[in-house]
C-alpha cells in the first residue's frame, strides 16, 4: 500500500503492525489527497494497540479511531487570543473524504461516531457530537478538528459466534453476572490462546474498577478451566503494560484495574 510522507516530523498515519490494519490503512488511503497535499496531520489506528501488541493480539474488536487536524507550520504567527491565523479545516473539501470513510467503514460492520471541535467567538472550544457525515453542521463555524470512532456492534454475552465451542459458552454464562453490573466481556485472540478481556464502562466511558468486583467470578472462569488457564493479567493507571496477578498472594479487594485479561488455551 503506497504511502507518502511529505514531512520529516509527521508521525505515520497509519501502524504497519495495528491489528485491524486493512482498516486502518485502508482509511488513510482514502484520505491519501488530502494527506498529499500537507494540509492536514491525519491518524488512524486501533485504540490500545500498543498494548495489544505486546500481549500478541492477532485479532480485536476495539474501537478505531480517526484523528483529522490542520498541519501545523512553524513560519505562521499563530495569535490565539486574537483568533488571527489559527488553524482551521476546509470541510467543503473534506466532506467527500469523510462520507467515502464513512461508507467504507460501515461496509466493514463499523458504527460511526463523529466529535467536531470549533472555537466560539469567545475564544472557547466546543464540540459537536454526531452519528452521521451528513449530520455535521456546515454553517459558519470553523471546525479546528475532527474525531471519528468506529466500533463495533455490542455483542450480549448469549449471541453466538462463529468459533463459538463449549468452553466460550460456559465461560460467558459464568461471566453473564458480570455483564449484568455494566462490565463488559469480549473474547480476544492471542495467537494460539483466547482471552476473557474484562471491562467496566460508566455513559459509554471505560472507568478504573476494583478486583473485590470481580474477584468472585474471576475465581469461578479459573476453577472451570483448570489446567486449560495460561495467565491472569492487569493494566491501570502508571502502569507501562499488562503485569501478571499472582492469586496465591491474596490481592487487595481494592487494587484499580482498567483492563483484566484472563487468557487460557
Amino acid at each position: 500500500m503506497k504511502y507518502i510522507k511529505l514531512f520529516e516530523d509527521y508521525k505515520d498515519s497509519f501502524y504497519p503492525d495495528d491489528i485491524n490494519v486493512d482498516i486502518t490503512s485502508t482509511v488513510i488511503d482514502i484520505l491519501q489527497d488530502q494527506i498529499d497535499e500537507g494540509l492536514y496531520d491525519i491518524d488512524c489506528f486501533t485504540v490500545g494497540y500498543e498494548t495489544l501488541k505486546k500481549v500478541g493480539a492477532t485479532h480485536t474488536d476495539n474501537d478505531i479511531s480517526l484523528f483529522i487536524l490542520p498541519h501545523y507550520h512553524e513560519h505562521i504567527n499563530y495569535d490565539y487570543n486574537n483568533k488571527t491565523g489559527w488553524l482551521k479545516l476546509d470541510m467543503k473539501s473534506l466532506m467527500p473524504y469523510l462520507e467515502r470513510v464513512s461508507e467504507y467503514v460501515k461496509s466493514e460492520g463499523r458504527n460511526v461516531a463523529i466529535s467536531l471541535h470549533y472555537r466560539t467567538t469567545r475564544n472557547k472550544i466546543k464540540e459537536i457530537k454526531v452519528d452521521r457525515v451528513e449530520d455535521i453542521p456546515m454553517d459558519n463555524r470553523e471546525y479546528e478538528s475532527i474525531s471519528m470512532s468506529f466500533s463495533l456492534p455490542k455483542k450480549g454475552l448469549n449471541e453466538s459466534f462463529e468459533d463459538e465451542n463449549e468452553t466460550m459458552l460456559t465461560l460467558k454464562d459464568i461471566c453473564l453476572e458480570l455483564e449484568d453490573e455494566g462490565f463488559t466481556i469480549r473474547f480476544d485472540y492471542l495467537g494460539d490462546n483466547t482471552a476473557i478481556n474484562i471491562q467496566k464502562r460508566t455513559h459509554d466511558n471505560l472507568v478504573d474498577y476494583y478486583w473485590g468486583e470481580v474477584d468472585e467470578v474471576v475465581q469461578r472462569v479459573i476453577d472451570y478451566l483448570g489446567d486449560k488457564l495460561v495467565s491472569i493479567r492487569h493494566i491501570s493507571k502508571g502502569l507501562g503494560g499488562y503485569k501478571n496477578i499472582d492469586l496465591n498472594r491474596n490481592p487487595q479487594s481494592t487494587m484499580e484495574l482498567y483492563n483484566l485479561l484472563i487468557e487460557f488455551k
